[in-house]
């Protein structure tokens, strides 16, 4: 990680976000320390919870694991893979890619998990402009750690 990336994952540590997110993990009962999966889409959402959870490593926290999974549906799923790829290599975490084959409509299908993917990936305008574009309006839900 270069001394730019450094200064970026300090500054996360000390979000206020990053405050709400360790209370969340409190309620859930996470250990201090433990190993946690951070579902990363690549938008805008998923990436300030790897943000935070970069600023939760540097006190001991927690260790996160970005892992994202590609349905194989959208066309775009390649792109949404690379952008949390980048994210994830740009905060020192971790990164795991599985890509699945679904039929559409159906819900299921065949294929399985592939190799974890390399990090970096796209220019980061790319990225940008997804994480702030989407049509979709990525994350949303309202379960998760946060509340």
């Amino acid at each position: 990680m270069n001394e730019v990336d450094a200064a970026l994952v300090l500054a996360c540590g000390r979000h206020p976000i990053t405050h709400v997110v360790s209370q969340g993990l409190d309620r859930a009962g996470v250990p201090e320390g433990a190993r946690v999966l951070v579902a990363a889409s690549g938008g805008a959402d998923s990436s300030a919870l790897l943000a935070a959870c970069a600023g939760l490593r540097g006190r001991g926290r927690v260790d996160p694991v970005a892992g994202h999974v590609d349905h194989g549906l959208r066309a775009e799923g390649a792109l949404d893979a690379e952008c949390a790829a980048s994210c994830a290599a740009r905060l020192g975490i971790a990164f795991a890619r599985r890509t699945l084959s679904l039929a559409p409509g159906t819900g299921v299908g065949g294929g399985g998990g592939g190799p974890p993917a390399p990090a970096p990936g796209p220019d980061r305008a790319s990225c940008h402009q997804r994480q702030n574009h989407s049509p979709r309006g990525r994350g949303g839900g309202g379960g998760g750690v946060g509340g």
